[in-house]
C-alpha cells in the first residue's frame, strides 16, 4: 500500500482549500459604482443632512424664548402658590420688589415678564393668563 508523507498530505489539503474556499475570496470584486451614482448619493446625503438640520433648528427653540417660557412658568408658579392669585398680593410684592423671577442672565419683575410675553402690563390679565381666577 501507498503511504503519503504528512507534508504531502499537508499540501494536498492546502490546495483543496485554495481551489474551494480561494475561489470564494480572491475572486470577488468590490461593488464597482460609476462616478454618477456617487454624485447622486453624496448630494442625497448632503440634501438629507440639510433638511435634517432645517427641521432641527424649528424645533429646538432659542434660548432665549426657553428662558421666557421658564420665567412665565415660574412666575406662573409663585402667583398661585404664594400670592393665591390675588391682584393685591401680587401688586404689594411689585411695589415692595419681592416679586422678582429669573429671567435671561438676571432678575425681574413679574409685570416686565407679564409684558414681554403677553405685551401688557395689566396684573390682572397677567394673573388671568396663568390659569387663576382673578381675585381683587
Amino acid at each position: 500500500m501507498y503511504q503519503q508523507s504528512s507534508q504531502t498530505l499537508y499540501t494536498m489539503k492546502y490546495n483543496l482549500f485554495l481551489r474551494t474556499a480561494g475561489g470564494c475570496f480572491m475572486s470577488k470584486k468590490g461593488i464597482s459604482l460609476p462616478i454618477n451614482m456617487l454624485v447622486i448619493l453624496a448630494v442625497a446625503v448632503i440634501v438629507l443632512l440639510a433638511v435634517v438640520a432645517f427641521l432641527f433648528s424649528n424645533i429646538v427653540p432659542s434660548n432665549e424664548s426657553v428662558s421666557l417660557s421658564r420665567a412665565w412658568t415660574d412666575a406662573c408658579t409663585r402667583v398661585t402658590t404664594t400670592y393665591g392669585c390675588s391682584v393685591d398680593s401680587v401688586n404689594s410684592a411689585l411695589d415692595a420688589g419681592t416679586f422678582l423671577v429669573r429671567y435671561g442672565n438676571g432678575t425681574s419683575p413679574f409685570d416686565e415678564i407679564c409684558q414681554i410675553k403677553l405685551g401688557t402690563t395689566d396684573i390682572a390679565t397677567c394673573i388671568s393668563e396663568c390659569g387663576c381666577k382673578v381675585t381683587e
